[in-house]
C-alpha cells in the first residue's frame, strides 16, 4: 500500500486505519459518492470536507481513491486529485500522477 516516495506512507492495514482515525479526529469528513469497477481495481470518488485553520469550515473538495485489488484483497490505495487521471489509471494499468501531498 502507498507510494514509496510518500513521506507518510501506509504499509499495513493498521497504518491505513490509523491514518483514517487521525483524519476523523481532525474533523475531516469523507463521503463515498459512487463506486466504479475496472481492470485495475475499484475507483471510489470521495467528497471531502475538512475544518480550516482557525475553526472555520473549508469548502468541500474531492479526492479519488483507486483501490488496486490483487488476490481478492485491496493491495494498494492510490489517491488522485483529478478524476480523469483516476479513471485512466482504473482502466489502463498505468500509475497515475498524484497531486501534491496526496498519499494513501
Amino acid at each position: 500500500m502507498g507510494d514509496d516516495a510518500a513521506s507518510k506512507r501506509c504499509r499495513s492495514r493498521s497504518e491505513v486505519v490509523d491514518t483514517f482515525r487521525r483524519q476523523i479526529s481532525a474533523g475531516v469528513e469523507r463521503r463515498v459518492s459512487a463506486l466504479e469497477v475496472g481492470p485495475e481495481g475499484i475507483l471510489c470518488p470521495l467528497a471531502v470536507t475538512s475544518p480550516a485553520v482557525g475553526g472555520g469550515g473549508a469548502g468541500p473538495g474531492a479526492v479519488f481513491h483507486l483501490y488496486r485489488v490483487r488476490g481478492e484483497r485491496i493491495a494498494e490505495i492510490e489517491p488522485f486529485v483529478q478524476r480523469r487521471l483516476a479513471v485512466a489509471a482504473l482502466g489502463s494499468g498505468r500509475r497515475g500522477r498524484r497531486g501534491p501531498g496526496q498519499r494513501s
